[in-house]
C-alpha cells in the first residue's frame, strides 16, 4: 500500500510540475503578443492582451505551486496590482475610445477579476 501511495505523490508533484511549466509557457506567450501588439495599431488587440495577462496572473496566484508560494502580504500585494492594472486598463484611450460592445465584453472580464481579487484579499485578511 505504501508503494501505491509513494507512486500517487509521484504522480501528482509530475502534474503539479506540468500545469506550472504550462501556466508559466502561456504567460510567456502573452508577454510576447504583447510585444508584438505594441508595434501595430490594433488598440483592441492590446486590450486583449492586458487583460489576458492580468487573467493568468490571477489563475497563477489562486493556484500556486508549493515551492513557489507567497506569503498572504504578497498575494494581497499581487491582488492590489492586479486592481491598480485594472484601472489603468479602464482610463486608457484604447478602452474609452473602444467600440460599445467590445468595451462590455472587456469591462465584463475586468470587473469578475476586480470581484475575483477582492475575494482573495478578504480571505488573506480574513487568514491572518
Amino acid at each position: 500500500l505504501s508503494l501505491v501511495t509513494k507512486d500517487v505523490t509521484i504522480i501528482k508533484d509530475l502534474w503539479k510540475n506540468f500545469d506550472e511549466k504550462l501556466k508559466q509557457s502561456i504567460q510567456d506567450h502573452l508577454r510576447l503578443i504583447k510585444d508584438a501588439v505594441k508595434s501595430t495599431d490594433y488598440d483592441s488587440n492590446s486590450l486583449l492582451v492586458n487583460v489576458g495577462i492580468l487573467e493568468c496572473d490571477f489563475i497563477m496566484l489562486r493556484n500556486p505551486h508549493s515551492e513557489n508560494f507567497n506569503g498572504k502580504a504578497d498575494i494581497i500585494k499581487k491582488c492590489e496590482d492586479i486592481k491598480r492594472n485594472i484601472k489603468d486598463i479602464s482610463e486608457s484611450s484604447s478602452y474609452v475610445n473602444a467600440e460599445a460592445k467590445f468595451k462590455k465584453s472587456i469591462l465584463d472580464r475586468l470587473d469578475k477579476l476586480w470581484y475575483s481579487c477582492d475575494g482573495v484579499i478578504d480571505i488573506c485578511g480574513n487568514a491572518c
